[in-house]
């Protein structure tokens, strides 16, 4: 009886051990619920209220095929998905004042038209070449539609958002899962962006919107992955475009490529990018050679072609930007002025 009664105390400790109690679960986000039970009829029920909730701050604008090519010399920098594709394709837009929507547009793409009105002749107030973002005037809503949005910032994870993509016939509300919230910082953005992976589970464009209809971000594709531009971004760059109109964008005419290891052993260096060619005409013709090696933009090291380019087409117009240069055996110092431009109104 001793030997059954130990064996007993025993076993039921460590059934303690292997079985603990759990705590109780905090209530399940309505998704979470549906990838239990999977049921078609309560992910339509969601999708639809969302819907309704998110429908009101959105625009589908019917855009055109690109007009012209961007100079030699930004093309690597401009170009992106956003510019390529069909002759006619479809992008949703937000709300950012009651008459003017934020949507991302390619290179020499235009907006020709606003799905559901016809009669609509959307004008595109101010864009933002190197973050593909732009500024278009569409008709207002109705005076009784609440249009405005709330940002999610931060956005906490694993959880269920929706995407919001376009097509001919209006906006789609797509269920992807964040399982993850890797951050990294991209050159063209000023704020570090959330990593959607590898796998396509937005399409480039869409707006990302939590189950509860708060803002999260607009989906796009940087360094060969889909992210997200977080929510609070985006309104400052719509802020900047109504206050300051389309950016200044300086082209120098130079083609960059990174240094091989002959090169490296011919300079001497084994940092810096080389100057493939100088475009006649450009801001860098007289100052920069073919064969020149880059070395630093303003003191910081010239590495990766994208960024020294993006330095470079930011430069305002009337400042001076400091190259460093080596030039066969010669280090070389070269200051390149932009000239100044006259001044242009606001966006109104």
């Amino acid at each position: 009886m001793l030997t059954i009664a130990v064996s007993v105390t025993v076993l039921l400790v460590l059934a303690r051990f292997r079985f603990p109690d759990e705590a109780p679960a905090a209530p399940a986000q309505p998704l979470e619920r549906l990838a239990a039970r999977a049921t078609f009829d309560e992910l339509a029920g969601i999708v639809e209220r969302l819907d309704r909730t998110v429908a009101p701050s959105l625009v589908v604008l019917r855009r055109g095929a690109p007009e012209s090519l961007a100079p030699r010399a930004l093309r690597s920098l401009l170009d992106g998905p956003a510019s390529t594709g069909d002759a006619v394709s479809y992008v949703p837009a937000l709300r950012v004042r009651p008459t003017a929507v934020l949507t991302l547009l390619g290179p020499g793409q235009t907006v020709q038209g606003v799905v559901g009105d016809e009669s609509a002749v959307p004008i595109l107030l101010a864009r933002d070449p190197i973050r593909r973002l732009a500024l278009v005037r569409v008709p207002a809503p109705a005076p009784d539609v609440a249009w405005q949005w709330r940002a999610m910032n931060p956005i906490s994870v694993p959880r269920y958002v929706v995407s919001v993509e376009a097509s001919r016939g209006g906006s789609t509300l797509r269920p992807v899962f964040f399982g993850r919230a890797d951050r990294f910082t991209e050159p063209r953005w000023r704020v570090p962006l959330l990593v959607l992976g590898h796998t396509t589970i937005a399409a480039e464009g869409s707006f990302v919107f939590s189950l509860e209809g708060e803002l999260v971000g607009l989906a796009v594709a940087e360094a060969g992955v889909m992210a997200v531009v977080p929510a609070d971004a985006l309104q400052a760059a719509a802020d900047r475009l109504f206050e300051e109109g389309s950016p200044h964008i300086t082209d120098f005419g130079v083609v960059l490529r990174p240094l091989s290891p002959g090169e490296g052993k011919t300079f001497g260096s084994s940092s810096g990018l080389v100057i493939a060619s100088v475009a006649k005409g450009a801001l860098g013709e007289g100052h920069l050679r073919a064969g020149d090696l880059l070395l630093a933009v303003d003191g910081n090291p010239a590495v990766n072609p994208e960024s020294v380019l993006l330095r470079l087409a930011t430069v305002a117009p009337g400042a001076t930007v400091r190259l460093a240069l080596r030039r066969g055996a010669a280090m070389l110092t070269v200051p390149i002025t932009v000239p100044a431009r006259g001044a242009s109104g606001q966006v109104s």
